[in-house]
């Protein structure tokens, strides 16, 4: 079964998110910052990362960008979660997100 990553700061919201994608079979692996991530990353193979735009240490847009220059996981599919709605798709995906999520997520979107 594919392994997605999800990247949160907020514990309730991460919990959530892991639940919810471990319920449809997947495995999890829980990061808490991109900074986590990151490290998460060298030690693990997700085949999807689902990443929060803010968070301390590293985030979102830190995190894909440090991603993006490992030719490892260049091509990587990272899906960022925001808040911010879809005024901020073309930064977003400038960045280096493959797409984006806008919090709340339903499992239907999701």
């Amino acid at each position: 079964m594919p392994t997605i990553m999800i990247a949160e700061d907020d514990d309730a919201n991460r919990d959530l998110l892991s639940e919810m994608v471990r319920g449809w079979g997947y495995t999890v692996i829980e990061a808490q910052n991109g900074a986590d991530a990151l490290e998460k990353l060298v030690e693990s193979s997700p085949d999807l990362v689902v990443c929060d735009i803010k968070m301390p240490v590293l985030d979102g847009v830190g995190f894909v960008r440090a991603l993006r220059r490992d030719t490892r996981l260049a091509s990587l599919p990272v899906i960022a979660l925001t808040g911010f709605g879809t005024q901020d798709h073309d930064a977003i995906v400038s960045a280096g997100f493959t797409t984006y999520l806008s919090k709340p997520v339903s499992s239907e979107l999701l």
